[in-house]
């Protein structure tokens, strides 16, 4: 387990090194859950941010991703992770934010590659990489940990578009009382749950631009409802 004292540590001493494009007016990031809502307003002029799988649920809005933040550790052998991978084949996205952890850079390629997932650019940063743009963002550390001390990738990708400059960030496809995940009927347990639920709290006391695309998400997490 990675005590609390080292994990600060690493943040700070971890280079912010990724060079991403900044992301100019408002950003919707889709989480997996169940049931997404199209937020009022959305259309081509937004920036489209989806989360490992959650593309494959809304296939009917006809957005393609222009961002796409996936951790590695969905190419594993767990029966959540070979769900995931099935919904990606064959997709694509525009910029691929790929959260390395336990896999190197060329086996999640050859990984993504198998699958036929397509994407314009490839982005790789670090566990300690994002924990520093986390706080940065936040101001505090929500993702030093493993498994549930840490934030959710789904609220990575929020923190992750506010890092980038985008404004609203939009929520959908976020629950924290809703199991299982959009693309498929198998009620995996929600997870981060917690981590999340102060991460965002954070978020709303240091007044970022953090929006819930749905009155339930709202309610859940104290986010404003965006109205458009």
């Amino acid at each position: 387990m990675i005590g609390r004292a080292y994990g600060i540590i690493r943040t700070h001493f971890s280079p912010i090194k990724t060079e991403t494009p900044l992301i100019h007016g408002p950003c919707l990031v889709l989480g997996s859950a169940p049931k997404p809502s199209v937020p009022v307003g959305f259309d081509e002029a937004w920036t489209f941010m989806t989360v490992n799988a959650s593309q494959s649920s809304v296939q009917h809005w006809k957005f393609s991703p222009s961002f796409t933040i996936m951790s590695d550790q969905m190419f594993g052998d767990r029966p959540v992770n070979l769900e995931g991978k099935e919904a990606v084949k064959g997709r694509r996205t525009g910029r691929l934010i790929l959260i390395k952890r336990g896999y190197p850079v060329s086996e999640t390629i050859k990984k993504l590659q198998a699958l036929n997932y397509r994407y314009d650019e490839l982005i790789v940063i670090g566990h300690w990489e994002r924990s520093h743009i986390a706080h940065k963002v936040l101001g505090g550390y929500v993702a030093i940990g493993m498994g549930e001390q840490k934030i959710s990738t789904g609220i990575f990708a929020a923190i992750m578009a506010s890092f980038l400059g985008a404004a609203p960030v939009v929520l959908s496809g976020f629950s924290f009382s809703a199991h299982g995940h959009a693309y498929n009927e198998f009620q995996r347990k929600r997870s981060h749950i917690h981590i999340d639920q102060a991460a965002l709290f954070i978020a709303q006391k240091k007044g970022l631009p953090f929006y819930a695309a749905d009155a339930e998400f709202s309610f859940e997490s104290g986010l404003p409802e965006w109205k458009g």
